[in-house]
């Protein structure tokens, strides 16, 4: 099958000709799997364009290799911005003297808590933890629900 390789990297290119949804037009060479959040699927990370449409529009694309490199920086890159989220995250959980990763350090990064709201919770979690059996339950085999039910009702 002829026709030049346009990769999904190659952003000049595909916006050219009207972006990744008006690729569909052109039959794809290479499928990539990506997963996003909870979703996980194949997509397109190539497609055979025919030489007319790109000399149409002007363009050259990209090569595999540099393709590939384009490809490599953003996956990085990714992993740099969830190495730093992780990073703000734990900071914060130190600062309430949380444990590293906490759930109450992550809404507070993310904004669905206040300042004020991970401060209050993170005193409920802290007296708990020092002032009741809560550990103790844990370590005895309780669910956290069922030991917070216990603490609560004075057992």
């Amino acid at each position: 099958m002829g026709g030049i390789i346009v990769y999904r990297e190659d952003r000049d290119v595909v916006r050219a000709f009207g972006g990744i949804q008006a690729m569909k037009c052109y039959p794809v060479h290479e499928w990539q799997m990506q997963k996003r959040g909870d979703w996980s699927g194949r997509v397109p990370a190539s497609w055979r364009v025919p030489q007319a449409d790109l000399r149409q529009h002007g363009l050259v694309p990209i090569d595999k290799a540099e393709a590939l490199r384009l490809r490599e920086m953003e996956q990085r890159s990714g992993t740099l911005r969830t190495q730093a989220y992780r990073r703000k995250v734990d900071m914060l959980a130190h600062k309430l003297g949380l444990l590293p990763g906490s759930g109450i350090a992550q809404s507070l990064v993310d904004g669905t808590i206040g300042e004020e709201e991970a401060f209050q919770k993170a005193l409920t979690i802290q007296a708990r933890h020092e002032r009741t059996r809560y550990d103790e339950l844990l370590a005895r085999g309780y669910s956290w629900q069922k030991a917070r039910e216990m603490i609560e009702g004075g057992k």
